[in-house]
């Protein structure tokens, strides 16, 4: 019997041979990550569940000079990425990360911890594998999102493959576990139904939620401040 792993994985390579040849939500999301990030040339930048590296692709067209690394667990999406010229690799990112402590400046986790069965895990990852004065930009789906509550109201599938769904408290807690604290809360977009009009917003109403976090200095996790046991 395949375990829930196999299963996964058979579903984002399907995944990887259905993704449209443009997606406005996404690239609207890469401008308003990149912006939020604030990236100097030069630096270190990692991007977790980066498909064909459209991020980095974005980055490109905007003049950023990064070192981009991208991993995913897609082959297809590798060999995509390949394809132009972008340096990404295919890893499983629910184990241990293939790379080095405090190896980057800069991690991307877009619309990846819903589709995890231990976020938690990732963000410890995260917290390993980034600088000390680093940032990390993560965005997921709003649990308030007309799209969202069509889905329930209304019964239907949740043809993404979303395991988890967080609300900003939510997301609080579990970055502080994982030794980071929040320090921007940001939007993406929200789609007028029935039509491709995107509108730019920072609101809980937006299709995703932006995040800038970093690593803190003392945990609080749920308002209360707890002993650090990192060493």
């Amino acid at each position: 019997m395949a375990t829930a792993d196999e299963r996964l994985k058979e579903f984002y390579e399907l995944r990887a041979t259905e993704e449209p040849a443009s997606d406005p939500e996404a690239l609207l999301r890469f401008d308003k990550a990149l912006a939020a990030a604030d990236l100097r040339s030069g630096e270190r930048v990692l991007d977790l569940g980066s498909k064909h590296g459209g991020l980095a692709t974005r980055a490109r067209n905007a003049g950023l000079d990064i070192e981009y690394t991208g991993l995913d667990l897609s082959e297809e999406n590798v060999r995509a990425a390949a394809t132009l010229s972008l340096d990404v690799r295919q890893a499983d990112i629910t184990k241990h990360l293939p790379v080095a402590d405090a190896a980057y400046d800069c991690i991307f986790a877009l619309e990846l911890l819903e589709h995890l069965t231990s976020p938690l895990t990732l963000l410890e990852e995260m917290r390993r594998v980034l600088a000390a004065d680093g940032r990390a930009v993560i965005s997921v789906p709003s649990p308030y999102s007309w799209v969202e509550v069509f889905r329930e109201l209304f019964h239907r599938h949740d043809p993404e493959g979303h395991l988890n769904a967080f609300t900003t408290p939510v997301m609080q807690n579990l970055v502080a576990l994982a030794g980071f604290r929040v320090e921007r809360t940001l939007g993406t977009s929200i789609r007028i139904p029935k039509t491709l009009r995107l509108i730019s917003t920072n609101s809980i109403l937006a299709r995703s939620r932006l995040y800038v976090i970093r690593p803190a200095d003392r945990v609080v996790f749920a308002g209360r401040e707890l002993a650090d046991m990192r060493s």
